[in-house]
């Protein structure tokens, strides 16, 4: 009758490896994406963060909010926490990745 096709299963270390590289993959994308958020909020105020490295970035952005309006120094630090969190984990997603490697 021919109504199931046969597919290719991959075998569950490969799966487990596939998993890894998009979840630490998603991880960069949204680092990314979440400094490029807080460069454009602190360019609307006038403020250029610059080429900056990635462990320095947190207190470039401290030091360009510190005379800020309260409630825009409170929603950067948010994204700021966000922010920190997400680069958590891409940490350990890249460790446990290099180990495999």
């Amino acid at each position: 009758m021919a109504w199931y096709r046969a597919v290719h299963v991959q075998n569950i270390d490969m799966q487990k490896m596939r998993t890894l590289l998009i979840s630490r993959k998603l991880l960069r994308r949204k680092l990314i994406d979440l400094e490029n958020h807080i460069r454009g909020a602190l360019r609307a105020y006038g403020s250029l963060v610059g080429a900056v490295a990635r462990g320095a970035f947190e207190a470039r952005v401290r030091e360009l909010i510190e005379r800020s309006d309260p409630v825009f120094v409170m929603t950067i630090e948010a994204m700021l926490d966000v922010r920190r969190a997400i680069l958590e984990g891409y940490d350990r997603l890249h460790r446990a990745l290099l180990q495999v490697v």
